[in-house]
């Protein structure tokens, strides 16, 4: 983690020290979340919202492990612990939309002693260590404090959204969007180390190469369309960031041999 007061050399040996404990280094900057947690959390989050709509977790861990991912966000939840998610949420509350009331719905289902997989009930039951049955609706309904819309199927004034599910998108564009906000705001400094950290940090679809490669592939423009059309579904959270919208703008990708942030800075390189 680089401060303000962290000079090159330091930042060196470090990197040297972090190789010689057999682990992969990624330079970031000190913020909120570094960058691995910052990105995942607005997944996380919104798996969440959507439980708190009414949609089953086998449903959204299952579509995410269709996607690619080793697990689904909930199942992932349970296995880092609610208590601690909760408090991460709380942390990140400030920056990022949603967050403050994951909080209060993670921390609402602690008290009521479902912790994870280690209390042995979290969004799923366990047994021995081992997934059981999904924790029931009526649970999540009374933590949640009532019922919540639900999720809104594809039809034809939101033509852009052409993803197999409504579900993937939110997920899945979430974490891009974020990932695309953490490279604009300086936290990582090529896109490189972004797509690295994801895939090696936290299993992301190592085959589609990271957030940012995914990016790339479908295009800035595309992704611009689709979060817009969520933005429009479900709200604020889903605005792109600027730097996805110059990326449209010039038609241009994150892994080219020069890229330039809203600022005119350099921010990537292939």
């Amino acid at each position: 983690v680089r401060t303000p007061a962290t000079g090159d050399a330091t930042i060196e040996r470090l990197v040297q020290l972090v190789r010689r404990l057999g682990k992969t280094p990624i330079i970031v900057s000190d913020s909120p979340g570094f960058l691995v947690n910052r990105i995942l959390f607005p997944y996380l989050t919104e798996a969440v919202v959507m439980v708190r709509e009414g949609v089953g977790a086998e449903t959204i861990d299952s579509q995410m492990k269709k996607f690619g991912m080793p697990m689904g966000p909930l199942e992932l939840l349970d296995q880092v612990g609610l208590d601690v998610a909760a408090h991460v949420a709380t942390t990140l509350a400030s920056i990022m939309h949603e967050a403050g009331r994951t909080a209060e719905f993670l921390s609402t289902m602690v008290e009521q002693g479902h912790l994870g997989k280690k209390s042995g009930r979290g969004f799923y039951d366990y047994r021995n260590g081992r997934r059981s049955r999904v924790v029931s609706y009526e649970f999540t309904k009374r933590a949640s404090g009532g019922s919540h819309p639900s999720v809104a199927q594809d039809n034809d004034s939101h033509s852009h959204i052409v993803a197999s599910t409504v579900i993937e998108q939110r997920l899945v564009l979430s974490l891009v969007n974020e990932a695309a906000r953490c490279l604009q705001e300086g936290v990582t400094e090529t896109p490189w180390m972004v797509d690295l950290a994801m895939v090696l940090g936290t299993g992301f679809a190592p085959f589609r190469g990271g957030p940012l490669r995914l990016a790339d592939e479908k295009g800035a423009s595309r992704i611009i369309d689709e979060l817009q059309d969520l933005q429009e579904l479900y709200g604020e959270r889903f605005v792109p960031c600027e730097l996805l919208k110059k990326l449209a703008g010039n038609n241009t990708v994150f892994y080219e041999a020069k890229q330039t942030d809203t600022g005119g800075n350099a921010v990537g390189a292939a």
